[in-house]
């Protein structure tokens, strides 16, 4: 008698379907496509879960050391989902740029985006027809409230007046990043809702409290994800976020939702102010065959922009400030070279190409601490293949910015911070196309133009009123990073010192 025989004899008829049934999903579960890039096979899942919580800590060297072993494309797995992770600059170019209409799409598939986006669409987690129109409507927004223009300009300006006042009450050293937060909330309040608060406000903070909580969670590719909610749910700490974050989603969507109906109750076709009565606008005029012009949708956007605009940039914001503080014969070199060109006007963006070094030194700041090291992933949609390896359709692909930025083919030295690698012997600025702090291509940010104003006209201002120093002189800060979504560097504090 066979085997098969004796287990039948065994066990009954349905049980053994069921096991034959778990077996199958086993080996389905197991099975890899051929030719994929190397990386920490499926069944690994230990060495998988090591290599994402190292990575979500900045343990230092973890990509680097993934780098030697696989090379710079390289795979892991997320239980089931393959994903493929991206480094140094030819790489990433041909994903965002060269092969940019099959590597384009978000992977829309997995259950973070679906959660994230349960509201409405955006941008950030959008793809095609709709994700074109919800851009361009973004875009003109930005555009029309003064991106590069006078108008945004005095928006900036308002802040920086009002930090500089904060500046002055200062007696002892302090942490810049809350002011820095409140002042970049409040561009994205004025652009969006055509509103600001004064930084003492509580409701800034409550606001910039919803916002700390949504943002400080794990992104759309969690392990938790993908695992069964009859488990999630008991895994105390991942419930109590996960309830975190949906309260902190209901809060933000009630005061989202408040502004949008005193924008309905005021609309005036011939005076747009904001991106709210442009949506407005828009969903009145067009024919909104596809329901794009939504609520949710624009609740979407708003919480991208609020992402983007608030959250990235104050983060880059702190590390300018935190490299000032640590090089500051740098800081004397910028505010010797504002007072050359500018004396004590106040500095416009138009002064930009006339403050080369300040240019120079910001470039080299975004270089050496990119925020947003992993931007959001993309994926393709059908099979195809990258640099001769396979790449499944539905991949989630990952591109490592930080790889690009620091890498050896095109940076000298690149540990080192040297501002005067982005002048030529003339003192002019060169271009480094190896450096993306805001990635390439058609997904390139949408809020590039927006964040690298609000950089520079908040440095080269506040560099013009104060000299910004350690705490104490005998203590260096060094350049420390803190977990999170976003690179920010670990908590620090600075002393203001007005310049006379």
């Amino acid at each position: 008698m066979d085997l098969a025989s004796q287990l039948t004899d065994l066990i009954n008829l349905p049980v053994m379907l069921i096991i034959l049934t778990v077996v199958l999903i086993y080996l389905v579960l197991l099975s890899e496509p051929k030719y994929i890039p190397p990386g920490i096979p499926k069944w690994n899942l230990l060495s998988s879960m090591s290599f994402f919580m190292k990575l979500g800590q900045r343990h230092e060297g973890t990509m680097q050391k993934m780098r030697t072993k696989y090379g710079d494309i390289f795979s892991v797995y997320m239980g089931p989902q393959l994903i493929v992770i991206v480094t140094g600059y030819d790489n990433i170019h041909q994903v965002l740029v060269k092969q940019a209409g099959v590597f384009s799409d978000r992977p829309t598939w997995l259950p973070g985006a679906k959660e994230m986006t349960k509201f409405g669409k955006g941008i950030g987690l959008n793809d095609g027809e709709t994700w074109r129109i919800l851009r361009s409507l973004t875009l003109q927004a930005l555009c029309d409230n003064g991106v590069g223009k006078t108008s945004f300009e005095e928006m900036i300006f308002e802040e920086v007046n009002a930090i500089t006042k904060a500046l002055l009450e200062k007696q002892e050293s302090f942490e810049f990043m809350p002011l820095l937060t409140c002042a970049l909330n409040n561009v994205i309040n004025k652009v969006v809702f055509g509103v600001r608060f004064d930084y003492k406000d509580p409701e800034i903070h409550s606001l910039i409290g919803m916002l700390d909580k949504i943002f400080s969670l794990p992104s759309i590719l969690s392990p938790f994800d993908l695992l069964p909610q009859c488990i999630v749910r008991r895994i105390p700490k991942v419930h109590k976020m996960r309830t975190d974050k949906n309260e902190a989603l209901s809060e933000l969507r009630a005061f989202v939702d408040s502004q949008i109906k005193e924008h309905e109750d005021e609309y005036d076709s011939s005076n747009i102010r904001d991106l709210v009565d442009l949506y407005i606008k828009v969903s009145k005029e067009e024919d909104d065959k596809n329901g794009l012009f939504t609520k949710g949708n624009l609740f979407q956007i708003i919480s991208e922009l609020y992402f983007g605009g608030s959250e990235t940039t104050s983060a880059s914001m702190d590390w300018v400030f935190l490299y000032m503080i640590e090089y500051p014969d740098i800081q004397k070199k910028c505010q010797e070279e504002i007072q050359k060109v500018c004396g004590d006007k106040p500095i416009l963006y138009a002064d930009r190409s006339k403050l080369r070094y300040v240019e120079a030194t910001l470039l080299e700041i975004q270089r050496c601490a990119n925020v947003a090291s992993f931007p959001l992933p993309h994926g393709n949609k059908r099979n195809t293949t990258l640099n001769g390896l396979f790449i499944p359709e539905n991949t989630v692909i990952l591109v490592h910015l930080e790889s690009s930025n620091m890498d050896s083919k095109y940076w000298d030295n690149p540990k080192e911070f040297r501002p005067e690698r982005f002048l030529d012997e003339s003192g002019q600025l060169v271009s480094k196309p190896a450096l993306m702090p805001f990635g390439e291509g058609p997904r390139v940010c949408p809020g590039d133009a927006l964040a690298k104003m609000e950089l520079f006209l908040f440095l080269t201002n506040l560099l013009q009123r104060f000299t910004f120093c350690r705490e104490r002189d005998d203590v260096q800060h060094g350049f420390r990073r803190r977990a999170g979504r976003t690179l920010q560097a670990a908590p620090y504090r600075m002393r203001a010192v007005q310049r006379k």
